[in-house]
């Protein structure tokens, strides 16, 4: 929330002139300000001071000054303001509506004390708060009050809340109590919600919390029971500049709160997403002192603070601001409220917010004008009608914003999304109804809401929909979408209005057709052609449009009495004002009107208003009208309805019905009389008049229950005979037991026989008298009932006189069914069977045929067959052929009946195919099929039929060419499948449908003429392609014919195609030359044939262009460097150095090397050496000189431009001296070069080893050595062919000479000696070689004899060329281990390590581990390791030390539980013990919670004892000053015990302890952190549901189901946990990697918490005690105030009775859980779990316990 300065109201004053109050009107148009002056300050909405009116004393006897203004509040309407005063009186005041107005007190209530404070809620009355504690209320209206409560304490402040519903009142003793003055909703309970620490003068009431504030300088929020959810300590962190906290504020929305203070306003919002109050924004205020008012306007959008001094401040208060479709400017306000407002000054400001306090997410202003604003949050949707302020807020889900809104209704609003149509009634926070439909268009949606609706009637909310195309369905949204009427057209509707009563339906389809439906199930065609209709505004009367007729039913009862008004143009809309109604037709552009008759409009408006004087007068004077006479008829309706029956017998006079008119004359005259004789009685309410409104209404049931009621069976009986109800008189008389029932019988009777009833008189007396009843059907000429009669008594049947009249009445009436009845009767079958066939009833002739003459079934399926034929049911007809072998018949039947399916499957049967009559109906058959596009169908009837060229047709007509292509050829004469193709080809040719005729054309191989088709339509690539397929040979002249042509035509970018097609690019390039299309035919070359065709093109391109701009364009190409190349290749030198000159330098030497190789090579060598040099390749031109033997031009050239050139020269001329074996002259030479290595070479050549001596030693002694050596293998090599013989005796033959490296170098001088060679070289090393030598020579000597397996010797030789390393190596490799100390300790007692890691490695090698051991136990511990021998790893590591075994001891551990061997680890550390290593703690811990979760350990008492005795010895060895990991360890030690409790419980069985596995399943609850939280919440809730602690099982069983989904869903950030703040236990838990129980055990959990849930006995939360803590918790997490309970050492459960106390006096358990486990462990074995755990419980906690109380 930010807070910008908008205006001071008032300055402030140099004295004190304290603000005590501030007050906003509800419509955000006034602000009230009273100060210590005892006025009342009145300005505008934009702090513009208007008004000023002075406050009044009770008694005006005690002076102006003899009170002070403590309040004042704005009543709900904004026109009243309530001033609370000292002087114990809260006056009233009327301010008016406008400005200026006179000030007149109109309530005056007295009080007992002084007032301290007033509210005035917008639901409820004024509120006031006394100085004697007292809260009274006051009501305006009736001027009185009352109190509501009183407290111990003075009233300091009321704070009302956003709803306006209650209010808070807080005391001078810091008690804060609640009250609603309206019904709210709320759950939240009256009276004393809290205590504050001080008296609360900073009081505000937010949503869901209380925010109290006062002079210990601490903010407080509470929740709504009263407890602290958050408090802020203003003295700590303002180093106590902070000053009291003097008021309070909340916003209209609830989530913000100012509070002021001394120079200080802050502003605390409240965060939906967070779920928490946080402070944004604190406005500094200098030199404004303390503030002593708040006041937050209505919308929101503005916060006034008043001042100790009286300054009055304006800010504004929002959050952000936006502009929608800029109209309109929307301020939030607040997270839940948005203020709109008009930028055009339209309409006022409209406030938006969400009364569910969620966040307003998207704000959008919509609506043709507009005026409608829908706002969204993340769970309801809000809907506003700016014009009249009305807001809606419906629950809705966020649906992507797919929704479709419409605001052509007045007061509603339709949402369309996903094929459901909601509709929203405008300030009603519910949706009115919801429907299914899938057309979202508003024409086929209807709505009235209230329309035209008389005071008194109910709500009239009707809609009209369409269920599906052809269906309007009529719902009454007041009485919960119960459906109305259901109105089905036989055509799609593509307009719908309901009238404005909703009762009637107009609705127009796609035909034109208008219909007329009502509530009652009417459907009525009113209008044929219809393109506008109407109903008129205010009324029942239709206007609708039909061609140039303009048709209007003032009575649309009266359907057929339309008035048509002969019109020119379309109807727009009609226009009802002034007293006239008009409809407007644009006739060409001119709007011209045609009046309507306003006196018919006027009559319906009164019929439906009940005005019956009005409307009979108006019918009077109508007179005789096509419509009067519906018009008085639908009047009479309405006046029956109305009980009017005088108007109603007027209107039936009218109607000519002098029997209604008589009747209801008669009614009004008995109700007369009625009244007469009953003073103050209704007339209608008379029983007679009631009697005969029944009989006017031919409720004749009705009449005779009121008669009866009335005890005149008489009169009922009269009733039913004068309306000739005789049966209905009968039938009374004989339930009644009427004395005359005979009489009235015989009247009967006589009646019957007068009117020549005698049938009805026959069928009263057949029971009594068959006979003389027959008699009487004959003579009525009824023989079918005679008949009946007679088949109903058999002694009749065999009557033959009395059948044979029978039977010949019904012959003469052609009832032969029932002869054949009668004949079946009496036997004769024959006669029967004639009968029913003659009578069509063949399925009793067929019965009876089977059973007495089978030869004539088949003649009877025939005749039936033909019967139906005849009827025209051909359907019918087809099986009974089918079963007379009518084969052909029953094919005529189905093709009659047009059964195509049957008739395929009967034709099948038929092998006839030369039949004319059977390939007629193939042919029918085949027309069929093909019209259906069945053409395989259609073609085998159509070839059965011999029709093959229809069945070509047929696949024409379906453009399915190709099979018109194959059946012609395959089908018919080949010249006539030609001359048909080709005409088909022609006809697709002429609709340029080019593809099938090429086809047609191809599949009659006139190839020729498709592509000659395609020539003529320019279509040259399908032209080429069928040239290509058709023709290849002539492709190539194709496309250089097409090429040429479009060359010729100037289109080479056409032409390219086929010049690429007849491989021929270079003319496309040409082309593209030609036309100056230098860019094309770059590409072209390039595409074609690479860079470097490309490049030839630039080149010809660059040539054309001046030299710069050419090299701009090659240089853009990036192909100057490739033309340059191809320029100097083409000799084009003088254009390449022009070009070059705007290239790089290094482009220009590469011209100016080439153009001097190119003068090199024509001779021109000055030219050349000149290019040389420009090209900076001076050596090229050495060499070149060089290459001619110009020397002097060379070494001139060399010596000038290429010092190192010189040397070349010098040598090459010293090569030509020495071939001219001038070698004085070349030695000189080649000094000269520094090339001494050169003329050894050519004197060695020469065989002059003496000058090669020479020269070596004089200049190159280094090499001297070498020399001799080559010199003496050359001797050697000549003298002997190189073998090891002739190597040693060389080597002699140096020694004898003294030359001991000569001869050392000719034993080693080849890598492959032999192994005699490298002992000779030893021998000669070793005793004649000198220190230097033997150093230099020693190594490479040594390394050879070690490779060749000579160790001890090699070690010699290292010895001796001081190599020592290498000689120990030597040695170790041999074995030698004494020797090689020796040396060591002699000679290098550095290496001394080295000789040991070498010992090591051997003894590694060789697996001698004790030895190994004796020298490094680390090692020997390593390599047992690794071979898995841990025993031995053990054993050795126990020689070493506490810490080495421990080592292993983890090492192995972590082995076992990496790889899930979680016993072994535990019984590993339970023989070796766990030392407080704090390298390990991590792996203990990872012990404990593996052991405690491991479905192999966690229910096993054996390792959860062990995991306890291991973590009880490692905590008691830990340091206590680490008491973080003394804690954490502690837990664990905790956790394993109560498991192994829990366990050794179970393992007894029966429910002697169930108790205690119970409380130790729920002290486990507490470390959730290091077990499997699902399993333990399963476990925890599972015992406590055997234990039928239902409310505490439904609590843990349903966060146990909480766990698994968020375990499944991999997010633990969804978890909730609110029912657990009330315990101890872990909010925040590591979620398991997998779920812990099986699937079964989730489903039945699942079930049990959903039955649960449904049940209302159980309570859904944990049981607390007097503290608001779980009772099986030490504390909770709700309050840090709540002093912990004592923890039972036994189960974990806090202690709440007798305890025990161990010796160490710390420790304690509950005495009857001790007492329990102790009884059960004596009646157990002594090494039994129940003992064991007790051991441990004395080892842990001490023995000897005694009883406390």
């Amino acid at each position: 929330m930010l807070l910008k300065h908008l205006a001071s109201v008032l300055p402030s004053h140099d004295s004190e002139n304290r603000v005590v109050a501030i007050a906003w009107s509800p419509n955000n148009l006034k602000l009230a300000v009273a100060s210590t002056d005892r006025s009342i300050y009145l300005f505008d909405d934009k702090g513009v001071r208007k008004d000023r009116f002075s406050t009044k004393p009770v008694d005006s006897k005690n002076g102006k000054k003899s009170y002070l203004v403590r309040g004042i509040a704005f009543s709900p309407e904004s026109t009243k303001i309530a001033v609370g005063q000292t002087d114990n009186i809260v006056y009233v005041y009327k301010i008016g509506e406008e400005w200026g107005a006179k000030k007149v007190i109109c309530n005056k209530f007295p009080q007992s004390s002084a007032v301290t404070c007033i509210a005035w809620p917008s639901e409820g009355p004024i509120v006031i708060g006394l100085a004697d504690g007292k809260i009274r209320a006051a009501v305006a209206k009736a001027n009185k009050a009352q109190t509501l409560y009183s407290a111990d304490s003075m009233a300091i402040a009321l704070a009302v809340n956003a709803r306006g519903t209650g209010f808070l009142s807080s005391h001078a003793d810091g008690s804060v109590i609640r009250f609603y003055v309206a019904e709210d909703g709320a759950s939240e309970p009256v009276g004393r919600v809290l205590t504050h620490p001080v008296p609360v003068y900073a009081l505000a009431w937010p949503q869901s919390h209380i925010v109290a504030g006062g002079c210990d300088k601490k903010l407080v929020f509470y929740d709504s029971r009263g407890k602290p959810t958050k408090s802020i300590d203003y003295a700590r962190d303002s180093g106590n500049t902070e000053k009291d906290l003097s008021v309070a504020c909340c916003s209209p929305s609830g989530q913000s709160v100012a509070v002021g203070s001394w120079d200080k306003v802050r502003i605390f919002d409240w965060s939906p997403r967070r779920n928490v109050w946080e402070e944004n924004n604190s406005k500094s205020l200098t030199n404004f002192y303390t503030v002593t008012a708040l006041a937050w306007r209505k919308d929101g959008s503005k916060l006034v603070v008043g001042s100790l001094c009286g300054a009055v401040e304006m800010f504004e208060t929002i959050l952000r601001r936006t502009l929608l479709r800029g109209s309109h400017e929307v301020s939030y306000v607040g997270p839940s409220q948005v203020v709109i407002r008009s930028l055009e000054g339209k309409s006022r400001p409209v406030v938006v917010k969400s009364n569910s306090g969620a966040e307003i997410e998207d704000v959008k202003v919509m609506g043709r004008s507009d005026n409608r604003v829908v706002a969204r949050t993340p769970i309801s949707l809000l809907i506003c009608d700016i014009d009249q302020n009305l807001l809606s807020e419906i629950p809705w889900e966020d649906k992507n914003g797919s929704e479709k809104f419409f605001f052509d209704y007045p007061g509603v609003c339709l949402i369309f999304c996903a094929g459901e149509l909601t509709i929203v009634e405008y300030g009603r926070n519910e949706i009115l109804g919801a429907v299914r439909t899938e057309a979202i268009n508003p024409h086929v949606v209807s709505v009235r809401i209230n329309e035209r609706r008389l005071p008194g009637q109910p709500d009239n909310k009707r809609l009209a929909y369409l269920l599906d195309p052809r269906t309007v369905r009529v719902v009454d949204l007041a009485n919960g979408n119960v459906e109305v009427a259901l109105v089905v057209h036989d055509a799609r509707i593509d307009w719908l209005e309901l009238s404005e009563t909703g009762r009637r339906l107009l609705s127009r389809d796609k035909r034109g057709k208008l219909w007329l439906s009502d509530d009652q199930g009417g459907h009525t065609l009113l209008l044929n052609g219809t393109s506008f209709v109407s109903w008129v505004v205010g009324s029942d009367v239709v206007v609708a449009q039909s061609g140039s007729n303009l048709a209007v039913w003032y009575n649309v009862d009266a359907p057929d009495a339309a008035t048509f008004i002969p019109i020119k143009g379309e109807t727009m809309d009609i226009v009802r004002e002034g007293g006239r109604t008009s409809v407007l037709v644009d006739d060409n552009g001119v709007e011209v009107a045609y009046l309507l008759d306003e006196g018919l409009i006027e009559f319906g408006t009164a019929l439906h208003d009940n005005d019956f004087g009005r409307v009979v007068l108006f019918l009077e004077e109508l007179g005789d009208r096509p419509q009067t006479e519906a018009m008085w008829e639908n009047v009479a309706n309405n006046a029956m309805n109305e009980r009017a029956l005088t108007v109603a017998a007027r209107c039936y006079a009218a109607l000519g019905d002098a029997a209604c008119v008589r009747l209801l004359k008669e009614i009004v005259e008995i109700g007369e009389r009625y009244a007469e004789d009953n003073l103050g009685s209704d007339p209608l309410d008379c029983p007679d008049c009631w009697a005969k409104m029944a009989i006017l209404k031919g409720e004749l049931r009705t009449a005779e229950a009121i008669y009866l009621v009335q005890n005149d069976l008489t009169k009922a009986l009269e009733m039913y005979q004068r309306y000739w109800h005789w049966e209905d008189a009968l039938n009374l008389a004989q339930e009644r037991k009427w004395s005359g029932l005979a009489q009235l019988t015989d009247k009967h009777m006589a009646w019957l026989m007068d009117t020549g009833q005698k049938a009805k008189a026959a069928s009263l007396i057949e029971s009594n008298n068959p006979r003389k009843a027959i008699k009487l059907y004959l003579e009525a000429k009824r023989p079918g009932r005679a008949a009946r009669l007679v088949l109903s008594q058999d002694e009749l049947i065999t009557d033959e006189k009395l059948v044979g009249d029978i039977v010949r009445a019904l012959r003469a009436q052609e009832l032969m069914e029932l002869a054949g009845e009668i004949y079946e009767r009496t036997g004769d079958f024959h006669a029967a069977i004639e009968a029913y066939g003659q009578s069509g009833v063949f399925v009793r002739a067929l019965e009876l045929a089977r059973k007495t003459e089978p030869n004539s079934v088949v003649k009877l399926e025939k005749d039936w067959g033909h019967h139906l034929m005849s009827g025209a049911q051909y359907d019918a007809a087809i099986n009974h052929f089918i079963e007379a072998g009518e084969t052909s018949l029953a094919l005529n039947a189905a093709v009659l009946a047009h059964q195509w399916k049957k008739a395929l499957q009967i034709i099948q049967v038929i092998d006839v195919d030369d039949d004319p009559e059977i390939r007629g109906h193939c042919e029918r058959m085949a027309e069929h099929f093909a019209s259906t596009n069945d053409l395989g169908l259609a073609e085998r009837l159509y070839l059965r039929a011999g029709l093959a060229r229809r069945a070509v047709e047929a696949y024409a007509a379906a453009n399915n060419w190709q099979r018109v292509q194959e059946l012609a050829q395959t089908e018919l004469d080949p010249a006539e499948a030609n001359e048909l193709l080709a005409g088909y080809a022609n006809d697709l040719r002429a609709k340029n449908d080019y593809r099938h005729a090429e086809a047609l054309l191809a599949a009659t191989e006139q190839y020729d003429e498709a592509i000659a088709m395609y020539k003529q339509a320019g279509m040259r690539q399908d032209m080429v392609r069928l040239v290509a397929k058709f023709r290849p040979e002539l492709l190539k002249e194709t496309h250089a014919h097409l090429a040429k042509e479009l060359v010729k035509a100037g289109k080479p970018k056409e032409a390219e195609e086929h010049f690429l097609g007849g491989n021929n690019w270079r003319g496309a390039v040409d082309a593209y030359r030609s036309a100056n299309m230098w860019e094309d035919a770059l590409r072209v070359a390039k595409q074609s044939s690479g860079d470097k065709a490309a490049q030839q093109v630039a080149l010809m391109w660059s040539r054309t262009l001046a030299p710069e701009l050419g090299a701009r364009v090659l240089a853009r190409l990036d192909y100057l460097d490739g033309c340059l190349q191809l320029a100097c290749e083409a000799n084009y030198f003088d254009w390449a150095l022009e070009i070059v000159k705007y290239g790089s330098v290094e482009q220009q030497r590469d011209v100016h090397y080439r153009y001097a190789m190119a003068l090199e090579d024509e001779g021109r060598f000055s030219d050349a050496e000149r290019e040389f040099l420009k090209a900076d390749k001076a050596m090229e031109a050495v060499q070149m000189y060089i290459h001619t033997r110009e020397w002097d031009a060379a070494e001139y050239v060399a010596q000038n431009h290429c010092q190192e050139g010189l040397s070349q020269v010098l040598v090459a001329r010293a090569s030509e001296a020495a071939e001219a074996q001038d070698y004085a002259t070349a030695e000189s030479l080649l000094l000269r070069a520094h090339k001494p290595e050169i003329i050894i070479n050519h004197y060695k050549n020469a065989g002059m080893w003496s000058e090669a001596m020479r020269v070596c030693r004089e200049y190159l002694p280094s090499q001297e050595a070498a020399l001799r050596r080559e010199l003496g293998q050359r001797t050697s090599s000549v003298d002997n062919g190189g073998s090891s013989q002739v190597i040693l005796e060389e080597a002699r033959h140096w020694l004898e000479v003294g030359e001991v490296r000569a001869a050392l170098e000719v034993l080693l001088r080849d890598p492959r000696a032999p192994q005699t060679a490298l002992l000779q070289a030893a021998e000669i090393l070793l005793q004649r070689a000198e220190p230097e030598l033997a150093a230099e020579l020693g190594g490479d000597l040594g390394s050879r004899l070690f490779s060749c397996g000579e160790h001890a010797l090699a070690a010699q030789v290292f010895l001796q060329a001081d190599r020592i390393k290498d000689a120990v190596s030597a040695l170790a490799a041999v074995g030698d281990w004494a020797k090689a100390r020796r040396v060591v300790r002699e000679l290098a007692p550095d290496l001394e390590i080295y000789l040991e890691d070498l010992y090591r490695e051997a003894m590694i090698k060789e697996g001698q581990v004790e030895n190994l051991a004796r020298v490094d136990a680390n090692a020997a511990l390593d390599m047992l390791m690794r071979k898995g021998q841990w025993n031995q790893v053990f054993e050795t590591a126990k020689t070493q030390g506490a810490t080495v075994l421990h080592k292993y001891v983890a090492i192995r551990a972590a082995q076992l539980l990496k790889s899930d061997s979680v016993i072994d680890a535990v019984q590993l550390y339970s023989q070796h013990g766990a030392p407080p290593i704090s390298q390990n703690f991590n792996l203990y811990y990872h012990l404990g919670e593996s052991v405690l979760n491991s479905n192999e350990t966690c229910n096993e008492y054996v390792y959860l004892a062990k995991l306890r005795n291991v973590m009880l010895n490692l905590v008691r060895s830990l340091d206590t000053s680490v008491s973080s990991v003394a804690s954490k360890f502690d837990r664990v030690l905790r956790c394993a015990h109560y498991s192994a409790v829990r366990c050794a419980s179970r393992q007894l069985g029966g429910s002697d302890l169930s108790g205690i596995v119970l409380k130790s399943s729920v002290g486990l609850l507490r470390y959730t952190d290091i077990l499997l939280a699902d399993r333990a919440y399963y476990e925890a809730g599972s015992e406590a549901r055997k234990a039928g602690l239902s409310s505490e099982a439904f609590v843990f069983l349903n966060h146990f189901l909480d766990l698994e989904e968020c375990i499944e869903e991999g997010d633990g950030s969804v978890l909730d946990v609110d029912d657990l703040r009330v315990t101890d236990f872990p909010l925040e838990v590591p979620l398991p990697p997998s779920l812990s129980l099986s699937r079964e055990n989730r489903e039945e959990v699942r079930e049990w918490v959903l039955t649960v849930s449904m049940d209302q006995r159980v309570e859904q939360g944990l049981p607390v005690d007097q503290r608001g803590v779980y009772v099986g918790s030490l504390t909770s997490h709700a309050t840090d105030l709540v002093k912990p309970l004592v923890e039972c050492a036994l189960t974990g459960y806090p202690i709440r009775g007798a305890s025990v106390q161990f010796e160490a006096g710390r420790k304690l358990a509950a005495r009857e859980d001790w007492n329990k486990f102790v009884a059960a462990a004596r009646q157990t074995p002594g090494d039994s779990a129940l003992n064991d755990v007790l051991s441990f419980v004395q080892d842990w906690c001490g023995t000897a316990p005694n009883y406390t109380f």
